[in-house]
Formats: C-alpha cells, sequence, structure tokens
C-alpha cells in the first residue's frame, strides 16, 4: 500500500475496509506528510479491486482536534474527490481508535487540488454526525421530466 500511495515505507501500519451508505472505501492511516502525494493510479486501483472499495482514503493526525486526509478515486475521471463525506466519519471513528483524537474532529481535504472543504465529524459510537463547509465547484440548472 505505501508503494500505490507514495507514501514512505514503514509509515502504513494496516489498512482498514468501510461501508458507508453503500460506499466502500478502504482507509489507510499514516503518520507521513501527505500533501505531496504521488500515488500510482494503476495499483491503486488493483488495491482497490481487491477489497472492492470505491476509494482509497490516506488520513494523517495533524493534532487531537484535526485530520488531514486525501481519497483517491482510481478508475474513475475523477482522480482525487476534494471532500468525502462518506469516508469522513469512517476517518473520525478510526483516528479515535487509533490515536485517541477527540470526540469533534475537523478533517481538511482538498487543499491540494485547490478545492479545500473542512469537514466536521462528531465521531461518538451511536452518534455519528458529518457535515461542513466546501469550495463550490459548479453550479447549473437541471431539468426532470416524467417518461
Amino acid at each position: 500500500m505505501t508503494t500505490a500511495l507514495g507514501l514512505p515505507t514503514g509509515s502504513v501500519r494496516s489498512a482498514h475496509a468501510a461501508e458507508i451508505g453503500g460506499t466502500r472505501h478502504l482507509l489507510v492511516p499514516t503518520d507521513a506528510a501527505i500533501g505531496r502525494l504521488q500515488p500510482d493510479v494503476r495499483l491503486l486501483g488493483a488495491a482497490a479491486r481487491a477489497v472492492r472499495a470505491t476509494g482509497v482514503g490516506v488520513v494523517r493526525r495533524v493534532d487531537d482536534a484535526t485530520l488531514h486526509a486525501r481519497v483517491f478515486i482510481p478508475g474513475s475521471s475523477v482522480v482525487e474527490d476534494p471532500g468525502t463525506g462518506s469516508a469522513a466519519g469512517p476517518f473520525g471513528v478510526l483516528a479515535r481508535r487509533l490515536w485517541g483524537t477527540n470526540v469533534d474532529v475537523v478533517i481538511d481535504q482538498g487543499v491540494e487540488m485547490g478545492r479545500p472543504c473542512r469537514i466536521e465529524v462528531h465521531a461518538e459510537a451511536g452518534n455519528l454526525r458529518v457535515g461542513g463547509a466546501v469550495s463550490a465547484f459548479a453550479q447549473g440548472i437541471f431539468t426532470l421530466r416524467d417518461l
């Protein structure tokens, strides 16, 4: 997994699968900086397919109240997601378990893409909540027609 994500050898101790709302992510916690990752999309795709995951998310503890995350979607036209709500809750739960972070954490994601998202997570057993602010990417109008 370290090679697929471009992380230093020994910076990943474990990987975890998380499924929420029918979407499965492979979560990779690390102590290494993740701002300059250059993942190998082919290897990342193989790792995601092996566990039937849509995305591969890497997360790093900044401090007890802040996480830095990046989520890659191999095999999609969107290679990296700037704000992944479906991974944010599991990131919060995992960070509490591994690093003892606060119940309420902020996840910074999308900074590297120029689309910073601040995702707020309340990761309490039986009371998981995800919210926050994102950067607008597109605006438009759609029409819904009965067939």
